[in-house]
Formats: C-alpha cells, structure tokens, sequence
C-alpha cells in the first residue's frame, strides 16, 4: 500500500485557545461595517477558547473575532438555513405500473428497475478514482463555502446585537453540516467518533469562511474588498489502494486554495491566511455504497510538508 509522507494534523492534540503569535492563528479584530458608513479598525480583546481539544486546527484556522456597534462578539457559527448552490434536483415519485390499452406489456419482457435519484450533494458510486477524488474536492469546495450570499451578508449586517449576528452564520453552518455530511457519509455517521471529528472540522471551516465572507462584502466602504473571501480545493491525486466487496480504500491528495490577495484579508484582516493558500493535504479513507452514491465509512486527514 502506497503510504503518504506527511505528519498527523496536529488538531487531534488538545490546546487551551490563547491569542495567537504562530502563523497558524486567528484574533485579527475588525469592525462589522455598518451600511453607507466607513468605520475603521479597533482593537478586540480576545473571548473565544475552544471547546474542543480533538479540532485544533480547525480552531485556530477558522475563529475570527468581531466588533459590532461597540460590542465585542465572536463569530464562530453561524449563517442561515439554506444553502445557495447546486439547486435541488425534484424528487421522483416511483413509478407504478399503469394500464395501457394501447401498450401492453409484452410477455416475457424483463422490468427495468431505475436508478436511484442521488441527492444534490450525494457522489455517483463507480467512478474511476480521479473523479471520484475530483468530485469530492468540489463537494468539500461547496460546504466550505455554503451560505455565502448576499442574502446572508443583509441579515448578518442588520441583525440587532452581537447574539443576533453569531446566530445568523450559526443556522447556515448547523444547516449544511447535516445537509453535506448526510450527503456524503454513511447513515448512521452522527455513531462514529472519525466521522464526526471529520463533519466538525468542515464545520468549522465552513463557519470561518462566512465569517471571512461577510466582513469582506462591502467593496463599497472598503475598496481593497474586491472579491469577498472563499476556499476552494483542488484534487491532485487520487490513488485506489485497495477494492473490496463493501467498497474501496483511496489516498486523495489535494491542495486549498483562498482569495484573501483579492480582499483585507491577508493584508489586514488576518494575515495568516496567507499560510494556508496552496495548503497541501491528503484524505486516507473507506467507502461503500449505499443506493447508489458512494459514501465514506472512515477518513483520515494528514498534512503533507510544502517543499
């Protein structure tokens, strides 16, 4: 078996949050702008601490602290309850037999059973590996950045109060973390310590790209905003290390970008950002199907040293 050069994400060890110093941190403080008004930045005191020592790097990737009418928040979930990407495609009812005076069924004739309708996010099984790798990095693509509408920004912007605000970006992330991980994991996923470490960190990571992307949508009062941040992944490769009757196991390796050069972000909102772009990763995991889409039964995440 091809194994990756690379050392254990280093989330899975616990650490008390503290305002970061290493190029890996957050607490960069900003205003949340107000419509039609210019507001400069001011220093925050730093309130969050992570709660959960199992995600470090998700943490320290992804909290972001705010300032809101002279309040101190903490943006750490957040959104609202939809998701604004691939629309979804209409159920089908199954189809019953209906009498037909002009067709009859031929005697004989074998009866065609249809393909399971796959949900919006849900990946086809039997794809040769690299697009089953390719397909998956667009879907991880798509939640990190779910909820980042101007629809959101409106109801974040106008909501009254800092709680309001954390609410706002909270709904969405609770929203697509049930919606992509239901989509792309097996049932029953909510049992499994992996797989629920893994929904959490896309979680997280979905919660600071909104919080990125809402201080960053105001090209008007700040100029330097010229796109409103997101991340993406790009698959390199993917290699099949073994098949088996259940499924099948892949190395996935992949590279996360950001666009925080087209906005504050890396200039001044938070820096380290920067440190994340052409990030380079790898998947280790199992799937199975499960009708008709293949689902994730195990997931390992390792990082993979930049030359």
């Amino acid at each position: 078996m091809h194994m990756a050069i690379g050392t254990p994400r280093d989330y899975e060890k616990p650490e008390t949050y503290t305002k970061p110093t290493s190029k890996r941190g957050f607490g960069i403080p900003f205003h949340k702008p107000r419509p039609n008004t210019h507001e400069e930045t001011a220093p925050l005191t730093e309130t969050e601490k992570d709660s959960n020592p199992n995600e470090r790097r998700w943490t320290r990737r992804h909290t972001l602290g705010a300032v809101a009418g002279g309040v101190a928040i903490t943006l750490l979930s957040g959104g609202i309850t939809y998701v604004a990407t691939r629309p979804r495609p209409e159920a089908t009812p199954p189809a019953g037999p209906e009498p037909s005076a002009s067709a009859p069924q031929t005697p004989g004739t074998p009866e065609v059973t249809p393909s399971p309708e796959l949900d919006r996010y849900e990946i086809k099984a039997g794809l040769p590996a690299e697009e089953y790798g390719t397909a998956l990095t667009t879907t991880l693509t798509e939640w990190s950045n779910a909820g980042a509408t101007q629809e959101l920004y409106q109801q974040w912007l106008l909501a009254d109060g800092a709680e309001a605000s954390e609410q706002v970006i909270a709904d969405a992330v609770e929203q697509n973390k049930k919606e992509f991980a239901n989509a792309l994991l097996i049932q029953g996923w909510e049992n499994n310590a992996e797989l629920r470490k893994f929904v959490d960190g896309q979680a997280r990571l979905n919660r600071g790209t909104l919080n990125l992307f809402v201080v960053t949508n105001n090209s008007d009062n700040y100029p330097d905003d010229v796109e409103p941040f997101n991340r993406s992944y790009t698959a390199n490769e993917t290699i099949e290390t073994e098949t088996t009757e259940q499924g099948r196991r892949m190395e996935i390796t992949f590279t996360e970008h950001n666009n925080g050069d087209k906005n504050r972000v890396w200039n001044e909102i938070d820096p380290n950002m920067k440190n994340f772009n052409n990030d380079k990763l790898r998947f280790f995991q199992s799937t199975q199907t499960e009708n008709g889409a293949e689902k994730i039964t195990s997931i390992q995440l390792l990082d993979i040293p930049n030359d």
